[in-house]
């Protein structure tokens, strides 16, 4: 987790660094929970009109079913009426996909219709085993703004003439990935080698801002839509690395990876990416490319080398509860849920209590602030075996001043919560055995953020139930 800044098996939960990645890259996709739709069988072929000039329809319209000329070979008219039949189906899927169950549509890339939920999802409340009620989730839509394919404004800069280091950018659909961004590149920083990087060679961190202006679902954005960031040095592309640079100083001036960029629409993010030219290369880079470097929509900026680490300055974010209506927790008949895992079926009973304060662990650097979410988990279905998987269970998040705050391990001190019975989120326990579990969450930064949203599922998706994020004074007893 050190070397790569994400999730790995030891994790809270490791299927989270997974589903990142898979709900960037296919994010205009909306799971199917409905029954599969009914086939239409095609009408039947009207009377061929009086032949007129071609005129091309629109894309939402269904191709003509006009008689075409006959052909003597039986095998030539079953072919023709099957290419018919699917070209009808192909125009159909890759227009508009519906999905029954939550009432969206999912149209394909680069078109100006983002998949956005009308209203929440419903979450069944259990408030004693064999009786439960439903209580609506947000019944608020979640806002998102239509990334659009226009041309980018503005120079794009080229190797010999780079744009100077300061001109912001915007960038739609990065990587294939629906969503739009603006920032600045502000550019280079040297720093050290990281103690686990023997190996010679010279560090560079590339800095900038970033703030998304459209995301395809959910509340935040996804880091992997975000564009890439590469530099050209002796005439070649040097892609950006992980964990070989120490970038200690970088962090604690109010920077964050690139690649965890989950904020609200107009939240800023300072980002950063590192570079580790080794021995062999020339030292000195020739331009920073920001975005694919083999596409159309690639920038050339000034690799310009900063003296010191330029302050973030005041930075600007959009709250995620803004226009939703959260459940409350603490509260059984609202705050208690089911959950179905689809892979293994499992199913799981669950309760949100509330967070807690609590001391960061010693040794700990950078300022921060935990929260420590309480609540029961019990395991209610085991589809194979006598325990459930505890890796099955609900992801559960935190939303706080504009950024994903994913669940920590290492940083905040859980003793006193140990002490009063609680245990970690993902133990394991029998079927029907509830436990008292603690989840903590480290708000880092030089300003902690406020909570704003607990987030039940995955933040990047368009099903979630959401709570809100209440601080109680003290460990409830047990």
């Amino acid at each position: 987790r050190q070397r790569t800044g994400r999730p790995i098996s030891v994790d809270a939960h490791p299927k989270f660094a997974i589903a990142l990645g898979a709900a960037g890259l296919g994010q205009t996709r909306t799971l199917e929970t409905g029954p599969p739709p009914t086939a239409v069988s095609p009408p039947t072929p009207p009377t061929p009109p009086t032949p007129t000039p071609f005129a091309p329809q629109p894309a939402t319209q269904r191709l003509s079913t006009g008689e075409r000329p006959r052909r003597t070979k039986t095998f030539a008219v079953v072919a023709a009426g099957i290419s018919a039949v699917l070209i009808v189906a192909l125009i159909a899927f890759l227009t508009t996909r519906y999905n029954a169950a939550t009432g969206t549509e999912s149209r394909p890339l680069g078109t100006t219709t983002l998949a956005t939920s009308t209203t929440g999802p419903t979450v069944t409340t259990v408030v004693s085993p064999g009786t439960a009620t439903v209580v609506p989730a947000s019944t608020a839509s979640v806002a998102t703004t239509a990334a659009t394919t226009a041309a980018k404004p503005g120079p794009s800069g080229s190797l010999d003439a780079p744009l100077p280091v300061g001109t912001s950018f915007t960038s739609v659909n990065p990587n294939g990935i629906v969503g739009a961004w603006t920032g600045t590149v502000l550019g280079l920083v040297e720093v050290p080698s990281s103690t686990d990087n023997a190996d010679p060679g010279r560090c560079l961190v590339m800095l900038g801002t970033i703030s998304p202006t459209a995301i395809a679902a959910g509340l935040v954005s996804s880091g992997f839509a975000t564009p890439a960031v590469s530099l050209i040095v002796g005439g070649k592309v040097v892609d950006n690395e992980t964990s070989l640079c120490d970038t200690t100083s970088i962090v604690a001036a109010g920077y964050s990876w690139l690649l965890d960029a989950a904020v609200t629409v107009g939240t800023d993010y300072p980002f950063y990416v590192e570079f580790f030219l080794g021995s062999g290369t020339p030292e000195q880079p020739q331009v920073i490319l920001l975005g694919n470097p083999g596409g159309s929509d690639v920038r050339f900026y000034s690799a310009t080398e900063l003296p010191s680490v330029p302050p973030t300055g005041e930075l600007v974010f959009e709250s995620a509860a803004t226009g939703l209506e959260l459940l409350p927790v603490g509260d059984p008949t609202a705050s208690t849920f089911t959950y179905t895992d689809t892979d293994s079926q499992n199913v799981w009973i669950e309760e949100l209590v509330g967070l807690v304060e609590a001391s960061q662990l010693e040794g700990i650097t950078g300022p921060g602030r935990c929260l420590v979410l309480v609540g029961t988990i019990t395991s209610q279905t085991v589809a194979a075996g006598i325990i459930a998987d505890p890796q099955t269970q609900p992801y559960i998040s935190l939303i706080a001043s504009g950024r994903l705050v994913m669940p920590d391990i290492s940083r905040c001190d859980t003793s006193a919560f140990d002490t009063a019975g609680y245990v970690d989120k993902y133990s394991g326990s029998a079927p029907g055995t509830a436990i008292a579990f603690r989840q903590s969450f480290f708000l880092a930064g030089i300003t902690p953020g406020t909570p704003e949203v607990l987030v039940v599922g995955y933040p990047t998706g368009e099903t979630q139930f959401l709570y809100e994020p209440t601080v109680i004074p003290a460990i409830p007893a047990l």
